[in-house]
Order: C-alpha cells, then structure tokens, then sequence
C-alpha cells in the first residue's frame, strides 16, 4: 500500500513503505530512522536499517534536495511498476502546463482523435505506471517529471502520437508502442475506452429485438432496414468484433439480437447474431434459424 495522498504522514510508516512496501504494514522497524537515509537509500546517516533506493517508476517521490519535507513523500509508491510517458496529438496549442484542463488537450470524438496529426513542440508528456490501459491514471508532466499533476482532458479523446520535442530524462518512451492507441481521459487523469484506431465496416441489420423477434416460428425476416457498423476484417460482423450506431465508433450497439445478412425468409434462411453489454458479438455467432 503507499503512501497516502494527503494528511498528517509518519516517519515510522514511511520507513514501513521503503521495507515491506507496505505503508500500514505492522512489523517493525529497527531505530533509529534517519529521513536522509529514507530519501538517498541505504544507513550512512545512522539508521538502524539500510533502506532501498527511492524507486523512480513512482510517479510521486522525494527529491534529494535538502532540507527533506513530509510532504515530498505523498503518493509515494515503493513498488511502483515502470514509468512510462509519451506524447499524443492534441486538438489545440499545448505549449505550457496552463493548457492541462482545456479542451485543447483532447478531441470532442473517437474518430477526430483517430485523424488527428497534431504534434506537442514543447517537453510536454504524459506519464503513466505499468500497462495502459483503462483505468489507468495519466499524469501531465511539463518540462520534466516533477509535476506529478493528473492529466485534465476534460473526459475527451486523445490519440497518442509522435513526439515533436525533446523527450523528458525520465522514464521510458513508449510511443511507438501505443502509437495510434486512443483512449477518453476524465478530469482526474482516469483512462477509459482505450483502444486502437481502426476503420468500420458498415453492413446492414435489423433493429435490436428478442430472440423470437428474429428468429419467428412462421420464418418471417425481421427486416435489415439499418446501417450499422463493426471493427472486424470480414463484410459482417463476427464474434469478438465490436458493433457501432455510427460511423466514428461512438455509440456501441445496445445488447441483444440482430437480424444480419446474407438472410431471407423461412425457416433456417436467417442469419443473426446477439450482442453483449459491451457491444462485442457474443461468442459462435452468428447462428442461423
């Protein structure tokens, strides 16, 4: 558990998170506990322990500048995984920290992310622990990696992208990694929708209806009066492919059944398939009835 993020901190507990990684862990600590030796690691300056180096994929971390301050080590994170930060292009000017919360970092939908081009001139990254993903908390790091400010995106799309500055000596570049990778950032820096851009296919479908509406006794065809549109690489959608109302991939289809070509009326000529909660074809369909 680390360091919590605000109120009163302990210099016992902190010397608990650099040895059980564990800031509310109860097993005990030889004295004395010296808070030079907390910061730079190891026992030069008396302490009972030799603490570990401060680990530097924690996003929040004391600085070796003297005099040390409580207050440093908040959000501090002894087993914090890897840091990593990357750039992404923005749907206005980000030059400065004063452009984190606008609308400019991000884009007001999935498919203005995806085309986006625009590049960060400044050494303006986002950093973030471990894999991204959603989730994942993104923090805004301006001129280097002391910010520690989460990333305010005004719950908009953003699309990460090549770098046009000087990356930052901290952490490691993960852009090609998670190039043309989208995601929505909320106002607290939290990820969600993460995924790639892809393009859609649009395909014809019935309106969302129950079982029977699609697969009738008498072999009735529900009628394919919809466009619609999938992420998968076949004309219609397949399990595992995720199904949309429209053309940027905005609105996931609402869960249940559809009527999907090729289909026609009587009685084992229709072809449908059931989507889940999260919009994704449901697996072994479609199905035919």
């Amino acid at each position: 558990m680390a360091v919590p993020s605000s109120g009163q901190l302990n210099m016992l507990k902190l010397a608990r998170e650099k040895v059980y990684d564990d800031y509310n862990s109860g097993s005990s600590i030889t004295a004395p506990i010296s808070m030079y030796d907390l910061v730079n690691g190891g026992n030069t300056n008396g302490s009972g322990v030799s603490y570990d180096v401060t680990n530097t994929n924690s996003i929040n971390r004391p600085d070796t500048a003297v005099p040390h301050a409580f207050s440093e080590w908040y959000s501090y994170d002894h087993d914090a995984a890897t840091l990593y930060q990357a750039s992404w292009s923005p749907s206005g000017t980000v030059n400065s920290d004063s452009a984190n919360g606008t609308d400019a970092i991000g884009h007001a939908s999935l498919s203005a992310a995806c085309s986006s081009t625009g590049t960060i001139t400044n050494c303006i990254t986002m950093t973030w622990n471990g894999t991204l993903g959603n989730g994942t908390v993104l923090y805004f790091e301006y001129n280097g990696c002391d910010q520690n400010t989460v990333m305010d995106a005004n719950n908009r799309w953003i699309k990460i992208g090549s770098y046009g500055g000087t990356l930052a000596a901290c952490g490691t570049d993960a852009t090609s990694t998670y190039t043309d990778y989208v995601m929505q950032v909320s106002d607290s820096g939290v990820v969600s929708n993460f995924q790639q851009c892809v393009s859609l296919t649009a395909y014809s479908s019935s309106v969302m209806g129950v079982f029977n509406a699609n697969c009738n006794f008498n072999g009735t065809l529900n009628p394919m009066n919809q466009t619609y549109y999938h992420d998968g690489s076949g004309t219609y959608p397949t399990a595992g492919d995720t199904c949309y109302s429209d053309s940027a991939g905005n609105n996931i289809l609402a869960s249940g059944y559809y009527t999907i070509p090729p289909s026609s009326s009587g009685i084992g000529n229709r072809t449908y398939i059931f989507i889940d909660n999260s919009g994704i074809v449901a697996t072994n369909y479609p199905q035919t009835c």
